[in-house]
């Protein structure tokens, strides 16, 4: 791509129509912020900044980034998606489509990088989805070096081509913990306090005083200590005063982690739940994780146990946890997430008075979409300026 050069003389330059990314070269600052650089420096200048350049010396040169120095991205979502108007103003957005096979060829020949959001239409997906959608892209984009999932879960956009290809994949990691660690915060008061008990005796205007729990001092088994199993179990640590056990893949990982008190490896699973008062499913979808949460592990559950899901229903054999539930084998469970959703009207689990059924609702805020946009836009910024990718995801893990 051919280079602007602008020579500049000495003085104060507006910079506030300039969009896109442009090199600045010689000694120069920003007005107001008293930032000073000699020599050759890359930076990023959008529409939004409202600093002139002062030119301190001739000579200045200023001239466009080339594609490859920008990154130009493909938004593969559906079009008009509210939670996309962070990227309103970012250059280097070439086109917005919920169908790959529309992106035109010139676009797809340039763009580095795809964003995944929410794809609701999808008939020429085939029986792959959005996996096979990505894998489209993959195999028509030369210079494709990242792919970013607007979801934490990226189970159902990493197809064979992307997982087998060079590309990097990052996703939402962390934007959704808060939320969903309130979710299993308020689960654990839920059958602590019995609210179920107390609504019932509202509900018949009865008034009759019973004992209830405290959360103090129980404990709480975490299966998936990646960032929202931690995050629910800081906040009860912090809020309770819990002990925590932890599972992860790789317990190694999480040595100093002043959060969990002990460390098991998927092997230990058994042994850690029948300690647990909650029993905290964070785990990703995974061929190792599915069924992981199988009859035997809820058999070895305490009596007293509650169950809460916020991970993928995939893991859970849910007709195991039916019974268990039913015959009151384990004392309940609060569930964000199914084996198949929507759940069945006919599920056991609609009836049962021991759930506290959500229906995949826990991480889902008024803003957490944009925030989950504004999170890629600040790593775009960071690529172009070639700094490392956050949130990488292990494509043959799955997370």
């Amino acid at each position: 791509m051919m280079r602007r050069v602008l020579r500049l003389p000495m003085g104060f330059q507006s910079m506030a129509g300039i969009s896109g990314g442009w090199e600045l070269v010689g000694d120069f600052g920003w007005k107001g912020i008293g930032k000073r650089k000699v020599g050759k420096w890359k930076v990023l200048v959008g529409p939004r900044r409202k600093a002139a350049l002062w030119v301190r010396s001739t000579g200045v040169i200023v001239h466009r980034m080339s594609h490859e120095d920008e990154h130009e991205v493909l938004v593969l979502c559906d079009a008009g998606e509210p939670s996309l108007s962070p990227m309103e103003g970012i250059s280097g957005i070439l086109d917005t489509q919920s169908d790959p096979s529309m992106f035109q060829r010139e676009h797809l020949d340039r763009a580095s990088v795809v964003f995944v959001g929410q794809v609701t239409n999808l008939s020429s997906a085939g029986v792959g989805g959005v996996a096979s959608m990505v894998d489209m892209l993959v195999s028509r984009m030369p210079k494709l070096k990242w792919v970013h999932s607007q979801s934490a879960g990226v189970g159902h956009l990493l197809g064979p081509g992307l997982a087998q290809s060079l590309v990097t994949l990052t996703n939402a990691r962390g934007v959704y913990s808060r939320s969903l660690a309130e979710f299993c915060l308020l689960s654990m008061l839920y059958f602590c306090k019995d609210i179920p008990r107390i609504r019932d005796q509202q509900s018949r205007r009865e008034w009759t005083p019973f004992v209830i729990e405290e959360l103090h001092g129980k404990t709480v088994g975490v299966v998936g200590f990646g960032d929202i199993g931690r995050a629910a179990a800081e906040k009860a640590k912090i809020a309770c005063s819990v002990r925590v056990l932890a599972l992860r893949r790789n317990p190694e990982k999480s040595g100093n982690d002043n959060v969990a008190d002990e460390l098991y490896g998927p092997d230990r699973l058994i042994d850690m739940v029948r300690q647990c008062h909650f029993i905290v499913c964070a785990a990703p979808d995974t061929p190792a994780t599915r069924g992981m949460i199988s009859r035997e592990v809820i058999g070895a559950m305490r009596s007293d146990a509650v169950f809460i899901n916020v991970g993928r229903g995939t893991i859970v054999d849910e007709e195991a946890l039916c019974e268990a539930l039913k015959n009151r084998k384990i004392r309940g469970a609060a569930l964000d997430v199914v084996t198949k959703e929507p759940l069945d009207p006919a599920s056991p689990l609609y009836t049962l008075s021991n759930v506290l059924l959500s229906p995949h609702t826990a991480d889902q805020t008024a803003t957490f979409k944009h925030e989950s946009t504004e999170f890629f836009v600040e790593m775009l910024r960071d690529f172009r300026a070639g700094k490392a990718l956050r949130n990488i995801v292990d494509k043959h893990a799955g997370y």
